[in-house]
């Protein structure tokens, strides 16, 4: 009687440790993601994936792209002489503020400030402007503190146009 009570402790514990297995492993396998809660999580934590892909693909061109074709959006050119050059875009209609575009340090800024003189682009020589623009990220609006000065740059730009003039000269008052 006492090996047949044994026997049957036994076959209770193999039995409750395999029940206990397979019940374990059915509750894992319930609480597994399917595929599409899979996406749906790593679309609302990460973003959707065709925007963010967007996002990388004009971030690219913006820094990889030819400084050439980001000049000849720009509506002007700020100068500090020799080293920096910094092109600014606006469009009224489209963002509604004066946008960085293209800038250059050095040989760089020699290199944008020349392509904007073919391209017939006011080029305004205002060393703290520059540099103060420069610190700018590309596609950037101008920051707020600067935008007297570059207002009174644009009208100056405005009032000049492109044709009487390559925009080298003075600035006014």
């Amino acid at each position: 009687m006492g090996i047949l009570c044994a026997l049957a402790v036994l076959v209770f514990v193999l039995v409750g440790a395999a029940d206990w297995s397979v019940q374990h492993w059915l509750f894992i396998r319930d609480k597994r993601m399917s595929k599409d809660e899979q996406k749906r999580e790593h679309k609302d934590s990460e973003g959707d994936p065709e925007l963010k892909g967007k996002r990388k693909e004009f971030a690219k061109e913006l820094v990889f792209g030819d400084p050439r074709e980001r000049v000849a959006k720009a509506k002007v050119m700020v100068v500090n002489p020799t080293h920096y050059a910094v092109a600014l875009a606006y469009e009224p209609d489209g963002f509604g503020l004066p946008q960085v575009v293209a800038k250059g340090v050095d040989d760089g800024a020699l290199e944008l400030r020349a392509y904007a003189h073919n391209q017939g682009i006011p080029i305004v020589a205002n060393p703290p402007l520059a540099r103060a623009l420069h610190q700018v990220e590309l596609g950037e609006a101008v920051p707020e503190a600067l935008f007297e000065t570059v207002a009174v740059v644009l009208r100056w730009v405005d009032a000049l146009g492109r044709d009487n003039d390559d925009g080298s000269g003075p600035l006014p008052c």
